[in-house]
């Protein structure tokens, strides 16, 4: 009798490799519009990681990046905030020398509200 074992645990295999890297597949919106990113949104600490500038720039804001003293400075209008990399477990990480910032965290820091869709695996921010 011949063995399906490792023919059926290959399929499997390949099936599931496909869908994990379906899910990594996240989407980031800003006000409705696609933003496109250097660095792919990423979870860490069950937390979901954006980069930081082109958000910023999708809603008109300036955006600094301190490398030296590990901080990112935004100004939209006459409002400026900061966010130290390294604050907080959950808040900031480089990575691949790109500064990312948890979508709610930054949200807030720019004066809005974020969420993530977890079926059409799409993070939409909104910020007046």
């Amino acid at each position: 009798m011949r063995s399906y074992a490792l023919p059926l645990a290959a399929a499997v295999l390949i099936v599931a490799l496909a869908g994990a890297s379906l899910a990594a597949a996240i989407t980031v919106k800003v006000n409705a519009k696609t933003v496109r990113n250097d660095i792919a949104p990423f979870t860490r600490h069950d937390t979901r990681f954006v980069q930081i500038e082109p958000v910023c720039k999708a809603v008109g804001a300036e955006y600094e990046w301190d490398k030296d003293a590990k901080r990112v400075t935004i100004c939209k209008g006459d409002t400026c905030t900061s966010l130290s990399i390294g604050d907080g477990p959950k808040d900031a990480y480089v990575k691949n020398n790109h500064p990312c910032a948890a979508f709610k965290v930054l949200a807030g820091k720019l004066g809005g509200s974020a969420s993530f869709d977890e079926s059409a695996q799409v993070i939409s921010f909104t910020v007046q």
